[in-house]
């Protein structure tokens, strides 16, 4: 039973480790045709650009994963993201030796957003959509109370600095987000919380039957979205340097969209960080793409919305092909186990 406990392993850890490869081709395809479209698109400012830009929601996708894999969304990232601007630039204010309680503050207020959605989805049980909109709406509410809807506060030096420090065409910002990245990874393909997180997407009363803490890991999962819309809230002060009330505005969207485009159910316990990685760094090439060869803003959201869909049929259809198979190798294991039991009865 060891045997076959773990055989399928290496298949889950490849998925969940370095996402779909059909994602792969299409980022690959899109990356040639940005080569074929634009002698601007390989340049070293431009990929550093393109690197800058995907960080805050590669670093976002990453905690809304979790939130999709315990069968939840969160829509407040995006007044979370407005909040920490704000908070890190009116705490920070242009002295460096602020900075330390920026961070900290971006971050506590982050966890209490966190805490505050995945309890009153689970306590009250109320739907996580309704939940988290309601959350977005206080959040952003207040942000506009402190900030009077206008930028506040100002960065230090060495936070611009760093904001648009580069190794070649590698930002700095790029290096952080895959830090954050590698530390969901590991989380999520590594810690009993990992699996936990699957089991309770996967079905709530099994997972409850079977002694997880379900209430436990659906808050702890949100805690880490709101903690991943910090970081990238953070990201996005060192790159613009102001603290923009709203500054986290159509994050809550992108950050979905990516997830779906990279295969996590939104039913919840399938799909993974690395997909969703993948999903934000085509929306931003695509982006970058249609920048370059001057397509208009419209139409950019209609190839994105058709891409989305693109992406859920490609997942709905290799989902229901695994399902098949899945199925198919049960009844012959079933067959398998009656002739062997009809020739001992021999």
């Amino acid at each position: 039973m060891a045997e076959s406990g773990a055989a399928p392993r290496p298949a889950v850890r490849w998925d969940r480790w370095l996402g779909p490869l059909w994602l792969w081709s299409l980022l690959v395809v899109t990356v040639i045709i940005g080569f074929i479209a634009s002698p601007h698109f390989l340049t070293t400012l431009n990929l550093s650009n393109v690197l800058q830009q995907a960080a805050p929601l590669v670093i976002l996708v990453a905690g809304q994963t979790f939130a999709l894999i315990v069968a939840g969304i969160d829509i407040s990232v995006a007044a979370t993201i407005s909040m920490g601007t704000t908070l890190m630039m009116m705490v920070v204010n242009g002295d460096p030796s602020r900075i330390p309680l920026g961070l900290a503050a971006v971050l506590l207020a982050a966890v209490a957003v966190g805490v505050l959605n995945g309890a009153a989805i689970t306590l009250l049980e109320v739907p996580a959509f309704i939940v988290t909109f309601g959350v977005a709406s206080i959040v952003q509410g207040v942000v506009f109370l402190y900030t009077d809807q206008v930028n506040v506060g100002s960065p230090a030096p060495q936070m611009t600095e760093w904001g648009y420090r580069t190794w070649g065409p590698v930002p700095f910002l790029a290096v952080v987000a895959l830090a954050f990245v590698i530390l969901a990874l590991v989380i999520q393909n590594r810690t009993r919380f990992g699996r936990w997180m699957y089991a309770v997407g996967g079905g709530e009363e099994v997972a409850r039957l079977a002694g997880i803490p379900v209430k436990r890991v659906r808050v702890a999962a949100y805690v880490f979205c709101a903690v991943s819309a910090a970081v990238a809230s953070l990201a996005i002060s060192l790159r613009t340097g102001s603290g923009d009330p709203l500054g986290g505005s159509g994050f809550d969207w992108d950050s979905i969209a990516a997830v779906v485009i990279g295969g996590t159910a939104l039913s919840g316990g399938r799909g993974g960080v690395a997909g969703s990685v993948l999903g934000a760094l085509l929306l931003i090439t695509m982006g970058n793409i249609m920048n370059l060869v001057g397509v208009s803003g419209f139409w950019q959201i209609v190839v994105q919305g058709a891409v989305v869909i693109l992406a859920v049929t490609v997942s709905t259809v290799q989902t229901r092909r695994a399902q098949r198979l899945a199925r198919t190798n049960i009844a012959v294991q079933k067959d398998k186990r009656r002739l062997k039991l009809r020739r001992q009865d021999r």
